[in-house]
């Protein structure tokens, strides 16, 4: 990103029909393109958070951060079907350190410190920010039940039944149930 000042840049992304780029941009109005990938449409990009990392725990990825996750039509690898992987690149170097497979497509993606969560048409599918690991899924049929543990009265499960697990996702995100669901599921 831009030296010499210690205020953080604007960050722009700009989506296209074939890919996207991603401009930083100082209090001056100097812009720097930080990424770029011309390989068809993007379905969802996020700049993930640093992590909360523990004294017990090492960042393997630190070097390389900060950290963008891309799901676009083909995947880095050539090998996954449209939308179904979630391509992992440095915005420090601009190389791809990790590539997260999918053997349906990919609705939309969100994370914060915590874990990088994807939405699936069959399921939620949660990642270690830190390491990338697998933390747990949560399939339709569990959602509904974690729902109704957080709602005794059955009124989520009807929601997740008539809504979908996309729409309801959506609602878990915004209202920061989605590390509730982690608590309540054994999903692993």
């Amino acid at each position: 990103m831009h030296s010499g000042s210690s205020d953080p840049p604007l960050c722009l992304m700009i989506g296209y029909a074939d890919g996207m780029q991603i401009w930083s941009i100082s209090l001056g109005g100097e812009a720097q393109e930080l990424f770029s990938v011309r390989h068809g449409p993007v379905r969802a990009a996020h700049i993930l958070p640093a992590p909360h990392i523990s004294p017990l725990m090492i960042d393997g990825f630190a070097d390389k951060r900060p950290l963008l996750g891309v799901c676009k039509s083909t995947g880095s690898l050539g090998t996954s079907p449209p939308y179904c992987c979630v391509d992992l690149y440095s915005l420090r170097t601009g190389e791809m350190v990790k590539s997260i497979q999918f053997k349906t497509p990919i609705y939309d993606l969100h994370c914060n410190k915590e874990i990088l969560v994807v939405a699936l048409q069959e399921k939620i599918a949660a990642f270690d920010s830190c390491t990338f690991n697998k933390k747990f899924f949560v399939t339709s049929k569990e959602l509904g039940l974690c729902v109704s543990l957080m709602a005794p009265d059955g009124a989520w499960s009807k929601v997740v039944h008539y809504i979908g697990i996309r729409a309801l996702f959506s609602i878990l995100i915004r209202d920061s149930f989605i590390i509730a669901l982690d608590g309540f599921c054994d999903c692993t």
